[in-house]
């Protein structure tokens, strides 16, 4: 039967916490012998529990490896505990018995061949890893939630999974709607707020130039070339190297035809 958590004895439980095992007092029973499994028993017993592993194999619908809770220290030993299963393809429908396996099915092997001309497969158990930390937090958070007077959770989670988890930034790049216009930087368009200040593109040629009366107007500031190029104001960033943009070249206009 359960005993309710009142709120001194969650007080109690709370302070009773090491901050850096804060799975302390809790007992985990482990079956399998993968590298997820193995993984997860680790992190278990560094935050703190003691795990028990033995020589029988996981549950048929847990071939990578099954984790159960069987005592914690604010509940009674009769009282129902959280468990987490581990499997190889989980909801995705192909037949999935290893790291290779997942690996192929789940396009770890073609984003890792990119670079290589093909697909080729990691060489380390990476899948698994990150499988056996998914379980880890599904049985820290099913240990949090009867500290807080929930019920006993049944988590799976698998390799197939973890490898999904692992790709969302790929997937997002790959999916994401082309574009051609840069993201403005820091502070807004205008560069306010020590952003750099963006230059607008240009898709043809430019539609306004100097007039001819600008042209022909004599040199009154010295120096040589048309008074437009000289006398064009100058950028308030001109001159700051350190910024590596350089300032756009004047539009030039066609010269006349009857010169």
């Amino acid at each position: 039967m359960d005993v309710a958590l009142t709120p001194a004895r969650a007080v109690d439980a709370a302070r009773a916490v090491d901050a850096a095992r804060p799975l302390a007092g809790t007992a985990v029973r482990a079956l399998g012998d993968s590298a997820a499994l193995r993984v997860a028993v680790r992190r278990l017993r560094a935050l703190g529990c003691a795990v028990e592993t033995g020589g029988e194999p996981p549950p048929d619908d847990a071939p990578a490896g099954w984790l159960g809770v069987t005592g914690v220290p604010f509940r009674d030993s009769g009282a129902a505990r959280p468990e987490c299963r581990i499997g190889w393809s989980g909801p995705v429908a192909v037949p999935m018995t290893g790291e290779r396996d997942v690996q192929a099915a789940c396009g770890i092997m073609e984003v890792h061949g990119r670079a290589y001309g093909g697909p080729r497969p990691l060489p380390v158990d990476y899948l698994s890893v990150c499988a056996g930390v998914l379980a880890v937090q599904a049985v820290t958070a099913g240990v949090l939630a009867l500290l807080r007077d929930g019920q006993a959770l049944v988590a799976r989670t698998s390799a197939a999974q973890a490898a999904l988890l692992t790709l969302t930034q790929h997937i997002a790049v790959a999916t994401a709607a082309p574009t051609s216009d840069e993201p403005d930087p820091p502070g807004g368009p205008d560069g306010a707020g020590g952003g750099r200040r963006a230059v607008p593109r240009r898709s043809g040629p430019p539609t306004a130039c100097a007039s001819r009366s600008t042209r022909s107007t004599p040199n009154t500031g010295g120096g040589s070339g048309p008074s437009w190029a000289r006398n064009r104001p100058r950028s308030p960033r001109a001159g700051r190297r350190s910024s590596g943009v350089s300032a756009p070249p004047p539009a030039r206009c066609p010269p006349d035809s009857g010169r």
